[in-house]
Order: structure tokens, then C-alpha cells, then sequence
């Protein structure tokens, strides 16, 4: 058996904090906004659903690829989602054998072989050398129904896996998260892929390749994914992987320097598409000055790399 994971929230209403929002866009696409509609109350449970991956929205959850009213969030085996859970295995067995718990330490070190065995065999696309979104789909009998399991919040269910053709920063989170790690070859590979993927822009790397208005697309670059594919490239790309996490490091900090010699901010998120740089936009909110993680990605590659 192949385990996997993805986001769901058991939610079928407006999301409190965006309620009229989710509203409107329930009465556009499906003609109510009433939580008692099937139609509204699936779409309520995907955008909660996006909610809860933090990356809303993208148009990875878009099944047109670029309208928020198609999203499937829950429909996703998402890529990222799989590596962090990969990794946190690992370290609860890492951490579980330093205090002396061995079966602790077992088990988890077996979940993560079982979740590694997923990854590559459902989630690894060996032609383009990356991870990919799996996108699943309700599996059609011959005579033209779907099957279906017994349960009404989406387990024991039949469906087909698909995977998402988009190109995404996130197909390469897995490389940070140890998926390649002990195989030098496969991490240089797909620091290589990574090099050719487009998503290399004037001053980062970007969210996606797609202009949709969210953002978790192009031209935004968030400063965690900058940081993860430093630190993948390095720690699991061989010698062109260290030549890349140097050159992306320098490019990330010498452009927050600009801007904020320019703006006077740190920004929770970044226009990569122009060399002088400038603050992210798009989404459900005025971008966000500060930030913690923003400061944090750029002092940890000052002490790393200058």
C-alpha cells in the first residue's frame, strides 16, 4: 500500500475571515451562496481547503489552470505537502532513537520509507527530473458511473492520479526535503531542471510560471521557497548545486537590499520579473510590510554566503 497525503479541511461554508468574498464567488460560479447547495458547499470546502495549504491561491489548485472559481484543492497530492511530511518522519525517528525510543524511532523511519516509496513511484517525473502535484480523479466504470467507497469525507473512494503539467516552485521542495538525499546524480539533476524550468527570474525564483492575479503565481517569489531551494540545491546538488545556491543567494539578498534602501521595508513577499526588484502582490490582502521570515531567509544567507 502507497501512502500519500493531501490538504482538507472539513469545511463546507464561507471561510469566516473571507466570508464575503467566498460568498460572491459561490453565486458567480454556482448560482447560490446558499451552504446547503452541493455545488457551493464543495467549492467553500476548496478554498478552505487552499486555505489551509498556505498557498492561497495558486493556480496549482485550479483545475482551468488559472480561475479561482475552478479550484480543486482536495482533488491535490501535493508534492511540497509530501516532502514536509517526508522530513518531519525523519526527524521524529532521528529525534525518538536520541532519547533511547526505539520503537518510536522504527516506526517512524518505516513511514517515511513507505512515503518515499509513494513520492517516487505516484509523485517523480523522471522525464522532466522533478516532483509534480498528483491530481486525482473519480474513476469511471464501463458503464459510465463513478465508483465510489462508503465514505462522505472523501475516504474509501476509487479515484485515477494524474500528473499536474504546470511548472512550480514547489516540485522542487522535495529535493530540501531529503528525497535525493545519498543519490549526488538525481540532486544535480534536478538542480539542473530547476536551472531550466523558467521559474529562474531577474532577481529570484518565482512561485510559478502563470500571471492569474494570485499570489502564489508569477511574478511572486516568497522568501521560504527561496530559502528551501538554496539550501536543497546545496545540501543535495553536488557541485552545481553549490554553484547555484551561491549565485540564487546573492541575487535574493543584493534585491532586498535594494528595495528596502528604495521602500525603507522589509516585504512578506517579492515582484521577482525585474532585476531592481519590488514588493509582491495579488491575493485577498494589501501586502504585508516587516516580515519574519523575510528578515530571517536573508540574515541566515548573509551568515551563509557573504
Amino acid at each position: 500500500m502507497l501512502v500519500a497525503c493531501r490538504y482538507w479541511a472539513d469545511w463546507y461554508q464561507p471561510r469566516p475571515e473571507s466570508y464575503r468574498e467566498d460568498s460572491e464567488l459561490a453565486r458567480n460560479v454556482t448560482g447560490t451562496s446558499s451552504p446547503t447547495n452541493s455545488a457551493a458547499a464543495q467549492l467553500y470546502h476548496e478554498l478552505s481547503s487552499g486555505a489551509e495549504s498556505g498557498w492561497d491561491y495558486s493556480s496549482r489548485w485550479f483545475a482551468d489552470g488559472k480561475t479561482l472559481g475552478t479550484i480543486r484543492t482536495s482533488q491535490i497530492i501535493p508534492a511540497d505537502l509530501n516532502g514536509w511530511l517526508y522530513q518531519m518522519e525523519r526527524n521524529i525517528a532521528w529525534a525518538a532513537n536520541l532519547t533511547g525510543d526505539g520503537a518510536t524511532s522504527d516506526r517512524f523511519n518505516k513511514a517515511a520509507a513507505a512515503r518515499k516509496e509513494a513520492m517516487d513511484r505516484l509523485l517523480w517525473d523522471n522525464t522532466t527530473v522533478m516532483w509534480r502535484d498528483g491530481i486525482l480523479s473519480s474513476l469511471t466504470n464501463s458503464n459510465g458511473t463513478t465508483s465510489q467507497g462508503n465514505g462522505t469525507d472523501g475516504t474509501n473512494q476509487v479515484y485515477m492520479l494524474a500528473l499536474n503539467p504546470g511548472i512550480s516552485a514547489s516540485n522542487f521542495i522535495p529535493l530540501w526535503a531529503g528525497l535525493s538525499e545519498g543519490d549526488e546524480a538525481q540532486g544535480a539533476r534536478v538542480v539542473q531542471s530547476l536551472q531550466d524550468s523558467g521559474l529562474i527570474s531577474a532577481s529570484g525564483i518565482a512561485t510559478t510560471l502563470y500571471r492569474t492575479g494570485q499570489q502564489w503565481d508569477y511574478p511572486n517569489g516568497w522568501p521560504p521557497l527561496q530559502h528551501m531551494l538554496i539550501e536543497g540545491a546545496s545540501q543535495y546538488g553536488g557541485d552545481i548545486g553549490h554553484l547555484f545556491a551561491a549565485k540564487m543567494a546573492r541575487t535574493w539578498v543584493m534585491m532586498n537590499m535594494r528595495v528596502f534602501n528604495r521602500d525603507g521595508h522589509m516585504h512578506e513577499k517579492y515582484d521577482v520579473s525585474q532585476a531592481e526588484g519590488g514588493y509582491g502582490g495579488g491575493g485577498e490582502y494589501a501586502p504585508q510590510i516587516g516580515f519574519g521570515w523575510s528578515n530571517g531567509v536573508v540574515l541566515d544567507l548573509l551568515n551563509t554566503y557573504f
